[in-house]
Formats: C-alpha cells, structure tokens, sequence
C-alpha cells in the first residue's frame, strides 16, 4: 500500500499539464500504448458490457466490434501522426 502511494505522490509532481495526464506527455513507446488500449478494450465491457449488448439485442449489435476497430485505427493514425511532428 505504502508503494502505490508512494508512486501516486511521485506521479503527481511529475504531472504539470493535461497533456501529461492524459498522454504522459507523449513519453511512451508503442508497445506501451497498444498494451494501454488493449487492457482498456479488455475491461468491463470487454468482458460483461459486450456480450450483454449482444444478447439483448440480438446479432445486429455485433456492428461495434467493427466500428471499434476503424475508431481505434483512426485514433492511433492521428495520435501517431501528431506526435510525429512534435518530435521534428
């Protein structure tokens, strides 16, 4: 406990701006961020919200495994090609 409290007060003098909260300040590698979306894929909806959608409205609902992938690839091509100029 004494850890994670010790990594959240270091943590938060390292956070200066929203950039640094929300990206970490565009610091962290590729595997990094795939491990970062594939965890946050893979949580309670992943898991429960999903497959609840898919039996209460049948297989019509299954459009949004779809749609996450071309929101996810669009999102990283963005992300990537931003963070590509920051750093020229």
């Amino acid at each position: 406990m004494l850890i994670c409290i010790a990594i959240g007060i270091w943590a938060l003098y390292r956070t200066k701006s929203s950039g640094d909260f929300f990206m970490a300040g565009r610091s962290l590698g590729v595997l990094v961020t795939a491990f970062a979306v594939f965890s946050s894929t893979m949580s309670g909806f992943g898991f429960v919200g999903g497959p609840g959608l898919v039996y209460k409205m049948g297989m019509s609902s299954v459009w949004i495994a779809f749609a996450s992938v071309l929101g996810f690839n669009i999102s990283f091509y963005l992300l990537g090609k931003d963070s590509a100029c920051l750093q020229s």
